[in-house]
Parts: C-alpha cells; sequence; structure tokens
C-alpha cells in the first residue's frame, strides 16, 4: 500500500485536504513530473526558486514532514 493509498483509505475528508494536494504536488516536483501551468509548478517556482536539483534535500524534508502529520491525523481515524 503506498502513502497516497493508505492516506485515501482513512484520512478524514481526503478528496478536500490541501495539504494532500501539497504533498501530490511535492511529489510531482521529486519526481520531475510538473505539468506547466500546475499548481506543482507554482510552487517549485514559488518555495523552491524554480529548481529541483539545488532543494531536493528540503523537498524531500517537506515530503517526510507532510506525510508524517498526515499519517498522524489518517491513523487517528482508524
Amino acid at each position: 500500500m503506498t502513502t497516497i493509498d493508505f492516506l485515501e483509505k482513512y484520512y478524514p475528508n481526503y478528496d478536500n485536504c490541501n495539504l494532500i494536494a501539497r504533498l501530490n504536488d511535492l511529489y510531482c516536483i521529486i519526481d520531475n513530473e510538473v505539468m506547466e501551468g500546475s499548481n506543482a509548478e507554482e510552487m517549485l517556482n514559488d518555495e523552491f526558486n524554480g529548481s529541483i536539483n539545488d532543494n531536493r534535500l528540503r523537498i524531500n524534508q517537506y515530503i517526510s514532514t507532510l506525510e508524517a502529520t498526515l499519517y498522524k491525523t489518517a491513523i487517528n481515524n482508524i
């Protein structure tokens, strides 16, 4: 089960969660799958100065922190 599968199953109000949307954008950024005009592109430019390679550690730390926060809420909802 992937992180997203787990959160989709157990996170309350999954479809309307801004934090999950941010996590999905971060996954797109770190996987270098940013589409032009997307929220991920906006985040990449605004928060990471348009550079994945220069910010890879910071992006991964952000992902880990966000996953931990979301997992905690999901686990408490089981």
